[in-house]
């Protein structure tokens, strides 16, 4: 590849980091960041899709399943692997895995367990029939329903029962669940969970994201804007 080629490849990934560094920034309004933040990771799933081994990656790929398989491979962290149970039991009725529900206390913090107690992807595929469900409450596809599609179409989040937590009080770094009061007053022993996703976590994955990618271009010789 020529040092043109080399120079505008570069050219592309310092555009997201700029993009990153602008969603970095405490004097910008939350609701701004995690535009950029969406617009960024999604953008990133689209390149990599339009450059990626035909032979591994299918040209015909719905949104969220092309940003699952992008955070796979570039998201750098195992949650992207798995699916919610708590999201998934409140959308389709059914238990999946071995989550713990019960351990949760009401409205207690310190005790809450978090990302790494879900099921695998994997692990319920052929035991889960709906192929989609599974997709759209992985953590890829929540980012990608509950994230990019609420906040670039409409600017507002649209799931109550998905926080993200600009301030990360408790230092996580990674999603975590909360168990809370319930809607219905009537049904005080059925708790809500609630799935936190702090704003850190989101911001070190766009930046694992533009890095892991960056080396793939590099390593493959590609330029993702002109595929």
């Amino acid at each position: 590849m020529s040092s043109t080629d080399q120079h505008r490849r570069q050219q592309f990934f310092d555009y997201f980091r700029r993009r990153l560094s602008t969603a970095s920034r405490e004097d910008v309004e939350l609701p701004d960041r995690l535009l950029l933040l969406s617009a960024c990771l999604d953008a990133l799933a689209k390149h990599w899709h339009g450059t990626a081994d035909r032979s591994e990656i299918p040209a015909a790929l719905r949104g969220d399943e092309r940003l699952r398989r992008f955070l796979l491979k570039h998201g750098g962290h195992p949650a992207f692997a798995r699916v919610s149970a708590p999201m998934f039991r409140k959308a389709k009725g059914q238990e999946v895995g071995t989550f713990p529900f019960n351990e949760y206390k009401l409205n207690e913090m310190n005790t809450t367990r978090d990302w790494s107690h879900d099921p695998t992807f994997d692990e319920l595929t052929g035991i889960v029939v709906e192929r989609d469900a599974l997709v759209r409450w992985s953590y890829p596809g929540i980012l990608y329903v509950d994230l990019r599609c609420a906040w670039v179409h409409n600017f507002v989040p649209e799931n109550e029962d998905i926080i993200i937590n600009d301030s990360d009080f408790l230092g996580r770094g990674e999603p975590y669940y909360r168990l809370v009061s319930p809607f219905d007053p009537a049904k005080p022993q059925v708790g809500r969970f609630l799935l936190m996703m702090p704003l850190s976590f989101l911001l070190a994955t766009v930046d694992r994201a533009i890095h892991s990618f960056e080396s793939e271009a590099t390593t493959r010789g590609v330029l993702p804007f002109l595929e």
